[in-house]
Protein backbone atom coordinates (compact mmCIF):
# COMPACT_ATOMS: atom_id res chain seq x y z
CA UNK A 1 0.00 0.00 0.00
CA UNK A 2 1.36 3.59 -1.17
CA UNK A 3 1.89 6.43 1.49
CA UNK A 4 -0.38 9.01 1.71
CA UNK A 5 0.50 11.60 -0.90
CA UNK A 6 1.73 14.13 2.07
CA UNK A 7 3.85 12.03 4.18
CA UNK A 8 5.75 10.92 0.39
CA UNK A 9 6.24 14.42 -0.21
CA UNK A 10 7.63 15.41 3.15
CA UNK A 11 9.94 12.07 2.81
CA UNK A 12 10.81 13.68 -0.66
CA UNK A 13 12.17 16.92 0.97
CA UNK A 14 14.20 15.37 3.45
CA UNK A 15 16.15 13.34 0.68
CA UNK A 16 19.75 14.77 0.31
CA UNK A 17 20.25 16.36 -2.95
CA UNK A 18 23.37 17.04 -5.11
CA UNK A 19 22.77 20.77 -4.61
CA UNK A 20 25.94 21.44 -6.60
CA UNK A 21 24.86 20.17 -9.95
CA UNK A 22 20.52 19.73 -9.88
CA UNK A 23 19.31 20.50 -6.48
CA UNK A 24 17.53 16.63 -7.53
CA UNK A 25 17.95 13.99 -4.94
CA UNK A 26 20.07 11.07 -5.90
CA UNK A 27 19.60 8.68 -3.17
CA UNK A 28 17.30 6.04 -3.74
CA UNK A 29 14.23 5.37 -1.14
CA UNK A 30 11.22 2.88 -1.17
CA UNK A 31 8.91 5.89 -0.40
CA UNK A 32 9.98 7.77 -3.71
CA UNK A 33 10.11 5.02 -5.48
CA UNK A 34 6.60 3.95 -4.37
CA UNK A 35 5.37 7.53 -5.19
CA UNK A 36 7.07 7.76 -8.68
CA UNK A 37 6.02 3.89 -9.89
CA UNK A 38 2.27 5.11 -8.45
CA UNK A 39 1.66 7.70 -11.00
CA UNK A 40 3.05 5.96 -13.62
CA UNK A 41 0.34 3.81 -12.92
CA UNK A 42 -1.98 6.37 -13.18
CA UNK A 43 -0.69 6.95 -16.82
CA UNK A 44 1.69 10.02 -15.93
CA UNK A 45 4.76 9.61 -18.33
CA UNK A 46 8.05 9.67 -16.43
CA UNK A 47 8.98 12.97 -17.94
CA UNK A 48 6.12 14.55 -16.50
CA UNK A 49 6.64 12.96 -12.90
CA UNK A 50 10.23 14.43 -12.91
CA UNK A 51 9.51 17.86 -14.14
CA UNK A 52 7.70 17.75 -10.04
CA UNK A 53 10.13 20.03 -7.77
CA UNK A 54 11.64 17.94 -5.30
CA UNK A 55 11.77 14.80 -7.62
CA UNK A 56 14.84 13.00 -9.51
CA UNK A 57 16.00 13.61 -12.79
CA UNK A 58 15.12 10.58 -15.58
CA UNK A 59 18.48 9.72 -15.96
CA UNK A 60 18.60 8.64 -12.10
CA UNK A 61 15.24 6.74 -12.43
CA UNK A 62 16.85 4.97 -14.70
CA UNK A 63 19.89 4.43 -12.52
CA UNK A 64 17.68 3.20 -9.46
CA UNK A 65 15.78 0.84 -11.89
CA UNK A 66 19.29 -0.92 -12.87
CA UNK A 67 20.81 -0.77 -9.31
CA UNK A 68 17.63 -1.80 -7.54
CA UNK A 69 15.81 -4.91 -8.62
CA UNK A 70 12.46 -4.45 -6.39
CA UNK A 71 12.21 -1.11 -8.09
CA UNK A 72 12.76 -2.42 -11.35
CA UNK A 73 9.88 -4.97 -11.04
CA UNK A 74 7.85 -2.47 -9.68
CA UNK A 75 8.86 -0.11 -12.36
CA UNK A 76 7.29 -2.54 -14.99
CA UNK A 77 4.45 -3.60 -13.35
CA UNK A 78 3.60 -0.11 -12.93
CA UNK A 79 3.89 0.50 -16.95
CA UNK A 80 1.85 -2.32 -17.61
CA UNK A 81 -1.07 -0.63 -15.39
CA UNK A 82 0.05 2.59 -17.61
CA UNK A 83 -1.03 0.63 -20.58
CA UNK A 84 -4.46 -0.33 -19.10
CA UNK A 85 -5.21 3.25 -18.52
CA UNK A 86 -4.06 4.43 -21.66
CA UNK A 87 -6.56 1.69 -23.10
CA UNK A 88 -9.23 3.35 -21.57
CA UNK A 89 -8.28 6.97 -22.54
CA UNK A 90 -8.10 5.79 -26.18
CA UNK A 91 -11.61 4.53 -25.81
CA UNK A 92 -13.02 7.94 -24.04
CA UNK A 93 -11.50 9.88 -26.88
CA UNK A 94 -13.05 7.67 -29.52
CA UNK A 95 -16.23 8.22 -28.13
CA UNK A 96 -15.95 11.54 -27.14
CA UNK A 97 -18.01 13.74 -29.92
CA UNK A 98 -18.31 17.25 -28.54
CA UNK A 99 -16.01 19.11 -30.35
CA UNK A 100 -16.79 17.29 -34.11
CA UNK A 101 -18.85 19.38 -35.48
CA UNK A 102 -18.96 23.34 -35.19
CA UNK A 103 -20.75 26.25 -35.96
CA UNK A 104 -20.38 27.99 -39.33
CA UNK A 105 -22.20 30.24 -42.23
CA UNK A 106 -23.13 29.25 -45.32
CA UNK A 107 -23.99 31.25 -48.14
CA UNK A 108 -27.35 32.09 -47.44
CA UNK A 109 -26.12 33.57 -43.97
CA UNK A 110 -27.73 30.80 -42.19
CA UNK A 111 -25.46 29.19 -39.28
CA UNK A 112 -25.37 25.73 -39.67
CA UNK A 113 -23.33 22.72 -37.81
CA UNK A 114 -20.46 21.42 -39.97
CA UNK A 115 -17.45 18.70 -39.45
CA UNK A 116 -14.77 20.22 -37.40
CA UNK A 117 -11.82 18.39 -39.58
CA UNK A 118 -9.09 19.29 -37.23
CA UNK A 119 -10.38 18.08 -33.95
CA UNK A 120 -11.36 14.76 -35.59
CA UNK A 121 -7.68 14.36 -36.96
CA UNK A 122 -6.06 15.69 -33.71
CA UNK A 123 -7.80 13.20 -32.35
CA UNK A 124 -7.14 10.84 -34.68
CA UNK A 125 -3.47 11.43 -33.78
CA UNK A 126 -3.90 11.21 -30.07
CA UNK A 127 -5.46 7.79 -30.29
CA UNK A 128 -2.73 6.12 -32.96
CA UNK A 129 0.10 7.71 -30.29
CA UNK A 130 -1.22 6.10 -27.58
CA UNK A 131 -2.13 2.69 -30.04
CA UNK A 132 1.52 3.15 -31.12
CA UNK A 133 3.48 3.18 -27.96
CA UNK A 134 1.20 0.15 -26.25
CA UNK A 135 2.13 -2.13 -28.92
CA UNK A 136 5.92 -1.38 -28.21
CA UNK A 137 5.99 -1.85 -24.50
CA UNK A 138 3.72 -4.98 -24.12
CA UNK A 139 3.01 -6.12 -27.71
CA UNK A 140 1.58 -9.41 -26.40
CA UNK A 141 -1.35 -7.20 -25.28
CA UNK A 142 -1.93 -4.68 -27.51
CA UNK A 143 -0.02 -5.66 -31.01
CA UNK A 144 -1.22 -5.98 -34.18
CA UNK A 145 0.37 -9.60 -35.07
CA UNK A 146 -0.70 -12.59 -33.32
CA UNK A 147 2.34 -14.87 -32.74
CA UNK A 148 1.75 -18.91 -31.71
CA UNK A 149 4.41 -20.48 -29.53
CA UNK A 150 4.51 -24.20 -30.12
CA UNK A 151 6.84 -26.88 -28.08
CA UNK A 152 7.42 -30.47 -28.56
CA UNK A 153 9.19 -32.67 -30.88
CA UNK A 154 8.05 -32.99 -34.39
CA UNK A 155 9.17 -36.41 -36.05
CA UNK A 156 9.13 -36.72 -39.93
CA UNK A 157 9.43 -39.78 -42.35
CA UNK A 158 10.01 -39.98 -46.10
CA UNK A 159 9.56 -42.79 -47.98
CA UNK A 160 11.48 -42.72 -51.40
CA UNK A 161 10.30 -44.79 -53.81
CA UNK A 162 13.32 -46.14 -56.50
CA UNK A 163 12.58 -46.99 -60.21
CA UNK A 164 13.58 -50.62 -61.11
CA UNK A 165 17.02 -49.08 -62.88
CA UNK A 166 18.05 -47.10 -59.79
CA UNK A 167 17.83 -50.48 -57.52
CA UNK A 168 19.91 -52.51 -60.44
CA UNK A 169 22.63 -49.67 -60.07
CA UNK A 170 22.90 -49.44 -56.34
CA UNK A 171 23.04 -53.55 -56.25
CA UNK A 172 25.52 -53.73 -59.34
CA UNK A 173 27.64 -50.87 -57.16
CA UNK A 174 27.53 -53.09 -53.56
CA UNK A 175 28.39 -56.44 -55.69
CA UNK A 176 31.97 -54.21 -56.91
CA UNK A 177 32.56 -53.03 -53.02
CA UNK A 178 32.17 -56.70 -52.52
CA UNK A 179 34.39 -57.48 -54.77
CA UNK A 180 36.96 -55.09 -53.48
CA UNK A 181 36.35 -56.43 -49.88
CA UNK A 182 35.27 -60.05 -49.96
CA UNK A 183 32.74 -61.60 -47.73
CA UNK A 184 34.51 -64.61 -45.44
CA UNK A 185 32.05 -67.19 -43.80
CA UNK A 186 29.73 -64.17 -42.80
CA UNK A 187 32.38 -61.46 -42.33
CA UNK A 188 33.35 -58.09 -44.40
CA UNK A 189 37.61 -58.07 -44.52
CA UNK A 190 39.71 -55.63 -46.29
CA UNK A 191 42.77 -55.99 -47.81
CA UNK A 192 45.69 -56.04 -44.81
CA UNK A 193 42.95 -56.03 -42.23
CA UNK A 194 41.26 -58.59 -40.21
CA UNK A 195 37.63 -59.14 -40.28
CA UNK A 196 36.11 -56.74 -38.19
CA UNK A 197 32.02 -56.83 -39.05
CA UNK A 198 29.63 -60.22 -39.24
CA UNK A 199 26.90 -58.23 -40.52
CA UNK A 200 28.21 -57.91 -44.22
CA UNK A 201 25.72 -60.63 -45.69
CA UNK A 202 22.32 -59.68 -43.69
CA UNK A 203 23.16 -55.97 -45.58
CA UNK A 204 24.10 -57.94 -49.15
CA UNK A 205 21.08 -60.14 -48.61
CA UNK A 206 18.77 -56.93 -47.55
CA UNK A 207 20.21 -55.07 -50.69
CA UNK A 208 19.31 -57.89 -53.48
CA UNK A 209 15.73 -58.18 -51.81
CA UNK A 210 15.03 -54.57 -52.79
CA UNK A 211 15.76 -55.66 -56.83
CA UNK A 212 14.63 -58.24 -59.55
CA UNK A 213 16.63 -61.01 -59.46
CA UNK A 214 19.37 -60.85 -62.32
CA UNK A 215 20.52 -63.72 -65.09
CA UNK A 216 23.61 -65.53 -62.88
CA UNK A 217 25.41 -64.95 -66.50
CA UNK A 218 25.62 -61.47 -66.14
CA UNK A 219 28.61 -59.71 -64.33
CA UNK A 220 28.56 -56.13 -62.39
CA UNK A 221 30.16 -54.41 -65.30
CA UNK A 222 26.73 -55.83 -67.60
CA UNK A 223 24.59 -54.63 -65.01
CA UNK A 224 25.84 -51.03 -64.83
CA UNK A 225 25.61 -51.10 -68.74
CA UNK A 226 22.48 -52.28 -68.50
CA UNK A 227 21.35 -49.75 -66.10
CA UNK A 228 22.63 -46.80 -68.22
CA UNK A 229 21.34 -47.49 -71.58
CA UNK A 230 18.01 -46.09 -72.62
CA UNK A 231 14.87 -48.41 -72.13
CA UNK A 232 13.18 -50.29 -75.63
CA UNK A 233 9.78 -50.08 -76.21
CA UNK A 234 7.63 -52.53 -77.17
CA UNK A 235 7.13 -53.39 -80.79
CA UNK A 236 3.76 -53.03 -82.02
CA UNK A 237 4.41 -53.74 -85.71
CA UNK A 238 3.60 -57.68 -84.36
Amino acid sequence: MHKPQSETLQAIDALPTDKAVTGRPTTYTDSVGAYICGRIAEGETLSAICRTPGLPARQTVHQWRRANPQFSADYRLARVDQMEGWGDEVLEIADDDTLDTMESVNNQGHKVQVANHANVQRDRLRVDTRKFIMAKIAPRIYGDKVSHEHSGEVHQRHTVELSDRERMRRLASFMLQDQANPVIEGELTSPGQPASSTVAGDVAEHHASMVPAKPASLSPADIIQGANSPAQEPDDSQ
